[in-house]
């Protein structure tokens, strides 16, 4: 009887760990895309708050470790009521926080860092304590079954939350895995807690979380409210996410403003940032252009030319916020379309000029267009003399060795597809590129044609486009220098030093390399099973961050597939755990101290040849420039995730869980860490070759 009581207490502690980390994934994905949100959508964001999350996560089963001795199966589950509530408090507290910044505002790597730890804590340190405690309660000879049933439920939880975020926004989808994380407790009361004065307050307990939190779900204001911290002197009109980021429109004495990430793309009207467009039209005489996520009434602008319009946005809720609002651009004058540019216009018709709006090179997805590729697919469906024009976002009048380096490599890859590139002191620095002669007398060439603009015009650019801003400009920018591609986005590196030099990069950046030293060294002296899980999950999740940013550079939505990743990543290390088990069950030698070597060759030797194999494979894919497919990123992230799961299953009889947990936090957080900071200034091929140079003297110690 007594027996048959501890195995339902077992089947309940599992139910719990799938549960939470069925959960946690979605929590996970909807806290860091809130984060991300912030900083322009950038995924340096990602890496380094996902490296903090690990970290409190690792810390919080330590503490819990020495906290919590001795404790019942009641407590895990108080624990998991603190869980269903956590979600819904750490997503308004990055809104409230996020007020501390002006909305638009450029934000540093110590601002992720900083709002990353107060926001995230909470929840992190709970969710480590709960794999301590379940440990505890299943013993140390079942913890690599918890271990792999956590990854198990992260991993339906990935798909799940995949299909959530096509029906729901950011702050729906939290609610309704609190709902669903509150229902299954209730459930579980009712079910475990044998005593009718047991479970009544527990089943009470959840079932009001439960109504609470549905009544939440309905109102959207309370949404709005938390996000009116960050935006003010101007009203919240609404708010929805995408699967490539947040858009929010907010009004200011009469006048939208749309914001992505956190990032001001357009206000209606504007009349100044919308004539850009006649920098490059007026170069020749158009027939057909397309506009890529420029401002609506820079379509209008188009028009004066006397020119058919394509008007492209790649945000379908984008383009349904626009016509909520009323400015998106006329149907019968301006043809919309709903697409990614880079898929639309290897596919497109022929056009006189392409010009593309796109921000900034901040973020690998807005990368994509200007690397190689994308210059050489525009040329091919341009006319013989077509004009291709985009801006960098960086002011001309003072040009730091970075900012020279980023003008140098956007310049020098327009170079490579076009015969002549011009770099014109407007709107931050525009680059326009064409087959045929480009002029800088703008105002000429628009009095030419009869055109008039309230701002393009000789009042203006005489100004703005004296000849000393011209050569100073030009002076800055190596016409030799890098060419920026899909393998290796140098735009997007060097955006990034640029913004690391702007927050005192240097200075920055020091601190995180003792950090990771530190962390190293210590794990070195612990020696063991533990230098092992550390080791081993830093250059597996090293090289599935790499996958990550390469899915990113190739395809661009790793936003809405990042959950089905992370997931395959977790059911990956969910089977190497489960399978290393089995194998040390069958391994019959009677001898423990020769059982234990057939082990470490065995295990260890696979797993260290796995992650040299993916390094190797990897450096290829990046140095050859070899486009990977979505299939090849789902196999490699569960193979990456299986090396995870093997070394822990193999550690966990000689350690305790929730250090080897730790040590599991700790090498993923390093990892991110490289990623974040270090591969802007390596590249990421030197990263992966360097990991594996790393991982193969480890296997002679």
């Amino acid at each position: 009887m007594q027996r048959k009581a501890k195995a339902s207490a077992y089947q309940y502690i599992y139910i719990l760990v799938f549960t939470i980390g069925l959960t946690s994934v979605c929590t996970q994905a909807v806290l860091l895309r809130e984060l991300a949100s912030l900083f322009r959508g950038a995924e340096v964001s990602y890496l380094i708050a996902i490296s903090t999350w690990l970290v409190l996560g690792g810390a919080g089963s330590v503490m819990a470790k020495r906290m919590f001795r001795g404790v019942k199966p009641g407590f895990l589950y108080r624990l998991g009521i603190i869980v269903a509530v956590l979600p819904l408090l750490s997503l308004i507290g990055i809104r409230l926080l996020a007020g501390l910044f002006v909305s638009g505002q450029l934000l540093g790597p110590g601002a992720v860092v900083l709002l990353a730890l107060a926001s995230l804590a909470p929840y992190c340190l709970v969710m480590g304590a709960v794999f301590s405690v379940a440990c505890s309660l299943a013993g140390r000879r079942h913890a690599r079954f918890v271990y792999a049933l956590d990854g198990l439920g992260f991993a339906v939880g990935g798909v799940l939350f995949a299909m959530a975020i096509l029906m729901l926004d950011n702050t729906s989808v939290a609610i309704a895995l609190m709902a669903l994380n509150a229902l299954i407790l209730f459930v579980i009361s009712i079910i475990s807690f044998r005593k009718p004065l047991a479970s009544g307050l527990p089943a009470t307990a959840s079932l009001l979380l439960l109504i609470a939190i549905l009544l939440f779900m309905h109102s959207s204001r309370i949404s709005l409210k938390t996000l009116q911290q960050a935006f003010p002197g101007q009203s919240v009109l609404g708010c929805t996410d995408s699967e490539y980021g947040r858009i929010i429109v907010t009004n200011t004495s009469g006048q939208l403003n749309f914001f992505y990430n956190s990032e001001r793309i357009f206000s209606d009207p504007e009349a100044q940032a919308s004539e850009w467009v006649h920098f490059g039209l007026a170069q020749l005489n158009p027939r057909r252009i397309l506009l890529i996520s420029c401002s609506p009434d820079s379509a209008y602008e188009a028009l004066k030319h006397n020119t058919a319009v394509d008007y492209l946005q790649h945000d379908r809720m984008l383009l349904e916020a626009m016509a909520e609002f009323g400015v998106l651009p006329e149907t019968g004058r301006v043809n919309i379309v709903r697409a990614d540019a880079i898929d639309f216009i290897g596919r497109a018709q022929e056009y006189d000029a392409v010009i593309s709006c796109i921000s900034s090179p901040s973020s690998i997805q807005e990368a994509r267009f200007y690397n190689l590729e994308f210059a050489r697919m525009a040329k091919t469906h341009m006319s013989s003399e077509g004009v291709f024009m985009l801006s960098l976002p960086l002011s001309g009048e003072y040009v730091s060795s970075e900012a020279s380096q980023l003008y140098s490599t956007v310049y020098s890859t327009l170079k490579q597809v076009f015969s002549n590139v011009i770099a014109l002191p407007v709107a931050g620095v525009t680059l326009i590129a064409s087959d045929r002669a480009l002029r800088y007398d703008i105002a000429d060439a628009m009095a030419e044609r009869n055109m008039t603009a309230h701002y393009v015009n000789h009042y203006y650019l005489d100004k703005t486009l004296t000849p000393e801003r011209i050569s100073r400009l030009n002076s800055s920018i190596n016409p030799a220098g890098p060419v920026s591609t899909a393998a290796r986005p140098r735009a997007y590196y060097s955006y990034l030093q640029e913004w690391l030099l702007i927050f005192n990069g240097p200075g920055f950046i020091a601190p995180f390399g003792f950090i990771i030293a530190g962390i190293v060294l210590f794990f070195i002296v612990a020696g063991g099973g533990i230098l092992n899980v550390f080791s081993s999950s830093m250059s597996a999740s090293l090289i599935f961050l790499a996958l990550l940013m390469l899915f990113q550079q190739y395809h661009g939505v790793l936003f809405s597939r990042l959950s089905i990743i992370s997931g395959v990543f977790m059911l990956g290390l969910a089977v190497g755990s489960i399978v290393t088990t089995r194998a040390s069950r069958n391994n019959k030698n009677s001898r423990p101290e020769a059982r234990a070597a057939h082990e470490l060759l065995s295990v260890k030797g696979a797993v260290d040849l796995a992650c040299i194999a993916l390094a190797m494979l990897l450096f290829i894919i990046i140095t050859r420039g070899i486009h990977i497919g979505t299939l090849l990123i789902y196999m490699l992230s569960s193979l990456c995730g299986a090396i995870v799961g093997a070394a822990f299953s193999f550690s966990s009889h000689k350690s305790e869980p929730s250090r080897l947990y730790l040590a599991d936090a700790c090498g993923a957080a390093v990892a991110g860490i490289i990623m974040s900071l270090f591969v802007p200034l390596m590249g990421l091929e030197m990263a992966v070759i360097g990991m594996a140079i790393v991982k193969v003297i480890s296997m002679f110690r």
